[in-house]
């Protein structure tokens, strides 16, 4: 009876293990016009918090592998929640006009469709001006070239992001997967040892 116990509770860690998955997308690109915008929809299938990395103009490599210089223009990364015109502002990576970030992270956000949004410094969500409002109400249009906002430095067209949430095929193991994975291992292999 224990033992059937200790067996089940190993495959039940074993098979929890493949729901604590992260997926994480990689956007590259580059952008024709200082105002373009590029818009991606995302599903989250569970409750999950959501990272925007940027690398083009941070420069490392990505989830992809690909490696980047760090000479794209500033990222501008916002998210909505829903999908359309309607979508509704949650943030970006800039605090205030000043302070400005290379990542941005969401927290426990409920299952659902999301929108991500990518524009250039300063064209920023008009609901980021407002503080809330939709993705419907457009972008400022501001941006008159490709430069750095600290140094006003020429920078070249190109974007690199990483999206990295729950939900969707698996491509990367999160912290709690390697514990619930090692879990159900060691469950087997004491199984094994009794035997």
């Amino acid at each position: 009876m224990k033992s059937k116990l200790v067996v089940t509770m190993a495959f039940i860690f074993l098979f929890a293990s493949c729901w604590a998955f992260a997926t994480t997308t990689s956007v590259v690109g580059s952008f024709t016009d200082p105002n373009d915008v590029l818009i991606q929809e995302i599903n989250l299938s569970v409750t999950s918090n959501v990272v925007l990395q940027d690398f083009g103009y941070s420069g490392g490599t990505n989830a992809n592998g690909q490696s980047f210089p760090g000479t794209g223009f500033f990222p501008i990364m916002s998210l909505f929640q829903g999908t359309g015109d309607s979508a509704v502002f949650l943030g970006n990576n800039a605090d205030d006009w000043n302070t400005i970030h290379t990542s941005v992270a969401f927290s426990m956000l409920a299952a659902g469709d999301y929108t991500f949004a990518l524009s250039n410094w300063p064209n920023y969500p008009i609901a980021w001006n407002y503080g809330s409002g939709t993705l419907g109400d457009g972008f400022i249009n501001l941006a008159a070239g490709f430069y750095d906002p600290y140094t006003y430095a020429d920078r070249d067209a190109s974007y690199a992001v990483d999206i990295t949430y729950q939900g969707g095929p698996v491509t990367a193991l999160e912290p709690s997967a390697l514990l619930l994975l090692g879990c159900g291992f060691w469950g087997v292999f004491g199984i094994i040892r009794r035997r």
